[in-house]
């Protein structure tokens, strides 16, 4: 598992790379994304740090804090840690789990095409995650509304495309993009 920070880093290197500009909000759904593609191929968890139902869609607070000063433009910087002995910031490291870049590699071209609001249509269905943590927590009590990862790996094991089937879903998701936006 990761620091999200580390991720959302990697993210954004691979969206400057693209040419496509990312919000906080943008960096929150593919962040998402791209955790339950890892959970799927892996078993595992991406991130070290639990994704929480906010009212836009999961959200990781490490990946949001690091980047919500940029509000809702987007982000030119990276993320940066705090050495709290020393009391300064410090870089943090960069991607090196090989596993960790197949998947980015894999996914992030699909979803750095997608407008913001798909992203967020995506995050939203009927039966997401996100959405029956909401539901639950009218009935019971979930401190922090943390999104536990069995119903993520289960979410993305019945429904999330694997690389063979992205690039055929490529061009229905650009149409549905144009008629969004």
């Amino acid at each position: 598992m990761h620091d999200a920070r580390v991720i959302a880093n990697a993210i954004l290197d691979r969206a400057d790379q693209h040419g496509r500009p990312m919000t906080n909000l943008d960096l929150q759904k593919i962040l998402y994304f791209v955790h339950g593609h890892f959970l799927r191929r892996h078993g595992r968890p991406l991130t070290s740090t639990e994704f929480e139902a906010w009212p836009y869609g999961p959200v990781n607070k490490v990946a949001y804090d690091a980047f919500k000063g940029f509000n809702d433009t987007p982000i030119d910087g990276r993320a940066v840690g705090f050495d709290p002995v020393r009391r300064v910031h410090k870089d943090i490291p960069e991607l090196k789990d090989d596993e960790a870049l197949k998947v980015l590699d894999d996914f992030l071209a699909y979803y750095f095409d997608m407008h913001t609001y798909l992203l967020v249509e995506f995050t939203h269905q009927p039966g997401t995650p996100w959405l029956e943590t909401i539901e639950q927590s009218k009935h019971r009590p979930n401190i922090g509304m943390k999104i536990a990862n069995e119903p993520i790996l289960k979410r993305f094991e019945g429904t999330a495309p694997d690389v063979s089937e992205l690039s055929q879903r490529r061009e229905a998701d650009r149409a549905l993009i144009q008629r969004v936006a």
